[in-house]
């Protein structure tokens, strides 16, 4: 992956979070879900975080909960 590369993890066509590089810090990554970023993180650590945003957002959907605060809301407005 390069610096200008974001990785996506998506639910069907939903996309759930990114990974973004930092503009500031080389080496950096931020997670972005919905319009909230995350605070620095190394490469391994945003992947991790990504994917337990994730999984919580996609457990409260299955329970039947609101997603996080900041979470996509177009997938609750279309259920």
């Amino acid at each position: 992956m390069n610096a200008t590369n974001l990785t996506m993890l998506k639910s069907g066509r939903r996309v759930v979070a990114t990974i973004e590089p930092d503009s500031k810090w080389p080496g950096m990554w931020r997670v972005r879900r919905g319009g909230v970023i995350s605070d620095l993180l190394n490469l391994s650590r945003a992947k991790d975080a990504a994917i337990a945003i994730a999984l919580s957002d996609l457990n409260a959907l299955d329970r039947g909960d609101a997603p996080a605060k900041g979470a996509d809301r177009r997938h609750r407005q279309a259920a």
